[in-house]
């Protein structure tokens, strides 16, 4: 039997940077993408979104500037990629996401009626690989659910995120943002759950 030294298992280690030893933040990489905000990419593990697995962004009531805080990530990955939103509950304003430098063309807006069609048209689009983000308003999601998304999000190598109200949330999501307004100018991020780090944080962004 082959005796495995230290020298040997911090080689392996090295060798496998999405590993996360605990007390350890892990290094920035290709697996995140900026979510185009300084304060945010400091306070999150790896130094931005994680370009696969699920977010879930809670917040109070609609339009405190929730989906302001994608927008950054929506433009760039429009640049090569489509983006979906899943029944958003107000119709996307294109000018003003065109104003935020997304690419309209690749914007995919479709709005099933039940819950099940729209986790259908989530599990497809994450699953697809053609997909760089699929951004969803899917109401209560049951736990047997979000691991189907989470496999599809895994296999397509594609970001899904959950916008919901506060109440309820999700288990097993990669990511938990909560969201909510200090005043007309400002917002305060809440990151209640990061894979990779038992740290918390808040930190305070234009919105």
């Amino acid at each position: 039997m082959t005796r495995t030294t230290p020298q040997t298992i911090d080689s392996l280690l090295q060798s496998c940077p999405k590993l996360w030893r605990g007390g350890r933040m892990p290094k920035p990489s290709k697996a995140y993408l900026s979510t185009g905000f300084d304060a945010l990419d400091a306070a999150l593990p790896g130094g931005g979104w994680p370009h696969s697995g699920l977010v879930e962004i809670l917040y109070p009531e609609i339009g405190l500037g929730e989906l302001s805080l994608l927008a950054p990530s929506l433009a760039a990955l429009s640049q090569q990629q489509m983006v979906v939103l899943v029944r958003p509950p107000l119709s996307p304003y294109a000018p003003a996401l065109a104003q935020a430098d997304v690419t309209l063309s690749r914007l995919i807006w479709v709005s099933p009626k039940s819950n099940q069609d729209c986790w259908w048209v989530m599990e497809t689009a994450l699953r697809s690989t053609a997909c760089g983000m699929v951004i969803a308003w899917p109401g209560r999601i049951p736990v047997d659910q979000v691991r189907r998304l989470q496999v599809s999000a895994s296999e397509g190598q594609t970001l899904g995120v959950l916008m919901r109200p506060d109440g309820g949330t999700a288990p097993n999501v990669h990511l938990r943002l909560r969201i909510r307004r200090n005043n007309v100018q400002t917002c305060q991020v809440d990151i209640e759950k990061a894979r990779g780090t038992h740290r918390r944080s808040s930190v305070v962004l234009p919105c």
